[in-house]
């Protein structure tokens, strides 16, 4: 439902782990998406919320789901120099091709003002 999906995206920019767990438990829709269809994963990597990217991939595993910029979580987390983050969702196998709708991708030279080009 609009309010669970909303209680998540709330929980997570909030740093309410516990409350995030529990809404995971309760199978809260993941893939949902805030009014610019960014999903958990999107907020996690937004905020630089590193101690959630275990806990979320044990409930969902569409890393690569775009929102409606084409951002990835991994473009998301590579846009704001968040490199732990960027290291942890290849780990658990983000698509390091994705490219968001002006067709960047985290080894494009200008996506941000750190070069992603050693993991490329």
């Amino acid at each position: 439902s609009r309010s669970s999906t909303l209680a998540m995206q709330l929980a997570i920019i909030s740093g309410h782990n516990a409350i995030v767990a529990l809404l995971m438990q309760c199978q809260v829709p993941m893939n949902g998406g805030n009014s610019r269809g960014q999903t958990p994963w999107h907020l996690v990597c937004q905020y630089n919320r590193t101690d959630l990217l275990q806990l979320l991939f044990q409930y969902d595993d569409d890393l690569d789901k775009q929102d409606d910029q084409g951002f990835t979580a991994l473009l998301t987390a590579g846009s704001r120099d968040h490199r732990f983050c960027v290291e942890q969702l290849l780990f658990y196998g983000a698509d390091l091709t994705a490219r968001d709708h002006r067709g960047r991708n985290i080894c494009t030279r200008n996506f941000s003002s750190v070069s992603f080009k050693p993991i490329c």
